[in-house]
């Protein structure tokens, strides 16, 4: 139902482990065509994030995150991936906690 809407899923690989995928174009500094529907999916993947990470932890499961462009910074020109809000939305969703 998500990868439809928006292009992001969840995959139980065990019991114990699932793979989030992400479709980090949302995020990229370089999306075109930011209308307020692009917006609002990009948030609704951000907290369907959560959602999950929060599931799995409930859970005892563990997750593998993974999408088209990481957070961060490009090591050769030196210009962040994603926008600044979503990165740091991002962070407190993973790094903070885990």
């Amino acid at each position: 139902r998500t990868f439809m809407a928006g292009g992001y899923y969840r995959i139980s690989l065990t019991k114990k482990t699932s793979l989030l995928i992400l479709n980090t174009n949302y995020y990229s500094v370089k999306a075109s065509g930011r209308t307020e529907r692009f917006l609002r999916d990009a948030e609704k993947q951000m907290r369907w994030l959560g959602k999950e990470l929060k599931k799995a932890e409930n859970d005892g499961r563990k997750v593998i995150i993974a999408g088209h462009l990481p957070p961060g910074v490009d090591p050769f020109g030196f210009k962040p991936f994603w926008e600044a809000n979503y990165t740091e939305a991002y962070v407190k969703l993973t790094a903070d906690k885990y």
